[in-house]
């Protein structure tokens, strides 16, 4: 059996339907080999970041590994900027490139390239893969792909990639005598003594928060994080990566928290005294630049799968689980269900639920203004779409505007996908991820809301989404160039830098775009009748493209505003005084902490 014949049969016995990539010479048997499948649809991107990026966003969706394929030289350099995005989110993705053939590769010469479009790849990756190799022996396919696989999706989950010269995809193997991967043995974890400490802490905490993150969706975990959440009158506030999990309106989901955060979400976070952190690596988006002015008179019961994510955390005073939070999360449960006591803990903090949820009401991130305003204003198109979109449906967004507004305004259903590459933050990820996004369930519609600058990134996929008529509607948040680029240069230096028309950047008219690709294209330029002009939208079978021309400099607020010292050094400030700043007596009023910052 040839190689690559033998890559693509172990895919289909993993269960993997679609393969992202772009062809070429480097990777043509296993071109070649996909091309036959029966099993696999080969979707063909036009661009490598394009296809990893697609391969992250089926696999946010689908649940299942992404897979992509390309070529050796520029096809692997293209996708790295998709597989970093992937690693940083914990991401699962298998990454299969082409290679020269073993002859020609420059080995550990002094040469800098020897066969054409010759690079060494795997070394560029390892920084942002779990694991990566170049199969130098066809008799080893089989452990590898297995690792490959075992590695990206156990433990703390990312990406891996195998590099297969030309040679040895084309060479004859005999599957039977393959040698297998066998996984290493795992002790199992016991909790036991630390699940009486967890229940004393919450017991004397008297304001506890529930953070979830990320883990929740890696670990499948759905059913018993709710369970857990529902056996006590805790307030939960989310990652942005965890943003959908809940429903807007549980009684206990107060929101996002973070430099673009809520304002409930942030005072419930600072005001806390137990952080209970369920699978989040609590980045600097979350708790604010400076961590020691983040939560400063929490506990913290820090559960991951990832130590290293924990030890970050060490300046707080922490209870550390290093598990997988499935696994934590059931023996959590079984262990709370032979003790009696959460009834007497819900009565001591129903007050504390109570305050955070009057936080919730008394500060909207959508102020009711922003509906008379003449231009439309991103955060109201965000509210009006949230509220017209099928409970099955998958959002994805870019970065920039189409990101923050999103992740603070969106109401999701609780059944709805809501993701981007949030660690990254990569430019053009929006197009691509809603590709993978659409793939994985065709019959259900998807979302790509996206910002005029980011659009450019990949706007060449346009064709994909044509080609392969993927029911996608596009959302462009039109604001001439690069908003949150155009608010930092204003505040901090007076003056525009690549970020407007005048200072370098323009965008085209994107319903001449969509015409050019055939794929129908509207604009709308007022607030009037804007959410019967979004339903149509949507309701429009096939892809769309509905440009959104909105405030060219409209404020991204609320924020925490960073202020800038005499010699040009940052000053970071609490992530519960954003800006714009609440009066001195009301913002007072909302802080419970002793530890009070100006």
């Amino acid at each position: 059996m040839k190689l690559s014949d033998y890559v693509v049969s172990f895919l289909e016995k993993k269960g993997i339907k679609f393969t992202f990539g772009v062809t070429g010479g480097g990777a043509m048997h296993l071109n070649d080999s996909f091309g036959k499948s029966k099993k696999i649809k080969f979707i063909m991107t036009h661009h490598e970041q394009a296809a990893s990026m697609a391969a992250e966003g089926y696999t946010r969706r689908s649940g299942n590994i992404g897979i992509c394929n390309v070529t050796t030289g520029p096809g692997g350099t293209n996708s790295i900027t998709g597989v970093s995005g992937a690693w940083i989110d914990s991401i699962p993705q298998l990454i299969i490139s082409g290679q020269v053939a073993k002859k020609d590769m420059i080995n550990k010469s002094s040469l800098r390239q020897k066969g054409i479009q010759e690079i060494n790849i795997i070394d560029i990756v390892k920084p942002v893969t779990k694991y990566a190799l170049i199969l130098k022996d066809e008799n080893r396919i089989r452990y590898e792909l297995e690792k490959c696989f075992y590695l990206s999706t156990h433990g703390r989950q990312g990406p891996t990639w195998i590099d297969i010269p030309l040679d040895i995809q084309a060479k004859q193997i005999s599957p039977k005598s393959l040698k297998p991967f066998r996984p290493p043995t795992k002790r199992p974890i016991s909790n036991k003594v630390k699940f009486g400490k967890i229940l004393n802490l919450i017991k004397k905490s008297i304001r506890p928060v529930i953070v979830i993150g990320n883990g929740v969706h890696s670990s499948m975990s759905y059913r018993e994080i709710n369970s857990l959440i529902n056996k006590f009158n805790i307030p939960v506030l989310s990652s942005w990566n965890a943003s959908d999990i809940l429903k807007y309106n549980h009684k206990k989901y107060i929101g996002r928290f973070g430099l673009f955060g809520d304002r409930a979400s942030n005072f419930t976070v600072q005001n806390s005294d137990l952080l209970i952190i369920l699978g989040s690596r609590m980045s600097q988006p979350q708790t604010g630049y400076n961590l020691s002015l983040f939560a400063p008179e929490a506990n913290c019961i820090y559960v991951d799968v990832d130590k290293n994510e924990i030890k970050k955390f060490s300046g707080k005073n922490n209870l550390s689980i290093v598990s997988d939070l499935k696994i934590f999360l059931i023996n959590f449960l079984k262990f709370m269900s032979k003790k009696n006591i959460v009834n007497n803990l819900n009565k001591i903090h129903l007050n504390w639920l109570n305050q955070t949820l009057v936080w919730k009401d008394k500060y909207p991130v959508v102020l009711k203004k922003y509906k008379s305003e003449k231009k439309i204003n991103s955060f109201h198109f965000i509210d009006e779409i949230s509220k017209k979109l099928k409970k099955n449906t998958c959002i994805v967004t870019d970065m920039g505007t189409s990101f923050t507004c999103t992740m603070q305004t969106y109401r999701p259903s609780g059944e709805q996908r809501l993701f981007t590459s949030s660690g990254l933050a990569a430019m053009g990820f929006g197009l691509p991820g809603s590709i993978g996004a659409a793939f994985a369930d065709k019959r259900k519609d998807t979302i790509c809301i996206t910002g005029d600058g980011g659009f450019m990134f990949n706007i060449q996929e346009l064709q994909t989404i044509k080609h392969y008529n993927l029911p996608i509607k596009i959302f462009i948040l039109c604001n001439k160039g690069y908003l949150t680029m155009k608010l930092m240069q204003k505040k901090n230096f007076k003056k525009f830098v690549g970020s407007t028309p005048e200072s370098g950047v323009s965008c085209p008219d994107f319903e001449n775009v969509g015409k050019a690709f055939k794929i129908p294209s509207l604009t709308i330029h007022k607030n009037k009748n804007i959410g019967m002009l979004i339903k149509n939208v949507i309701k429009k079978k096939g892809p769309i493209i509905c440009q959104i021309i909105m405030q060219d400099h409209q404020q991204l607020i609320p924020r925490v505003q960073t202020k800038m010292s005499k010699h040009g050094k940052f000053l970071p400030t609490p992530i519960d005084n954003l800006y714009p700043y609440l009066p001195e007596k009301e913002y007072r009023k909302n802080i419970f902490y002793k530890k009070k910052f100006k």
